[in-house]
Parts: C-alpha cells; structure tokens; sequence
C-alpha cells in the first residue's frame, strides 16, 4: 500500500517515471489491483507511452468491470483518438456508456 501512496503522489506532483516505477513495483507485489494498474497506466499516458498505458487500463477493467472499468474504457477510447485509430475508439467509448463523457465521444 505504500508503494502505491508513493506513486500516487509523485503522479499527483507531475513526476510521472518515477510513479510509474512505483506503481509498477506496487503492481508486482499486488498484481490483481485496478485501482493500481489505473494509476500505472495514468503515468505511462503521460508520458506518451500510449499501448502500454491501454494494456493496463484494459487490464484493469477487466478486474473491475463496473468501478474503475467505465473510465478505464473511456481513457482508453481516448488514447486510440490520439494513435488515430477512431474505429477502435469508438469501441472503447461505446464500452464506457453510460459515462456522459463517452456518450459525447
């Protein structure tokens, strides 16, 4: 648990490497976490590791497909706009509903 307070807050401070060297550690030793792979993948979409970042989100909604999932489904739709994969995208926000922010996606 405190490797992920610990990588919480360096995520909350912008220090994106170094919370998600401590999620990823966080994650290895409690690996079925959503909470914790979201906030891993929130580091590594930060800074521009996009796949990666979606393979944790999806991993995530997964454990938890009705908590953390729907936003873990809009965050993904959001990163596939960005690889400029819209057919993907739309998949993942559909996924989301009924999130009003996918609805608008």
């Amino acid at each position: 648990e405190d490797w992920h307070a610990l990588g919480a807050a360096y995520l909350a401070y912008g220090y994106f490497p170094e919370g998600a060297a401590c999620l990823e550690h966080a994650n290895s030793l409690k690996p079925n976490d959503a909470i914790i792979l979201s906030d891993w993948a929130r580091c590594e979409e930060r800074f521009g590791r996009l796949k990666e970042a979606n393979q944790h989100y999806e991993q995530a909604a997964r454990i938890d497909p009705t908590g953390v999932g729907r936003n873990n489904w809009y965050r993904i739709g959001r990163n596939q706009l960005r690889m400029e994969d819209a057919s993907s995208a739309e998949a993942s926000f559909r996924r989301a509903l009924p999130l009003i922010t996918a609805q608008h996606e």
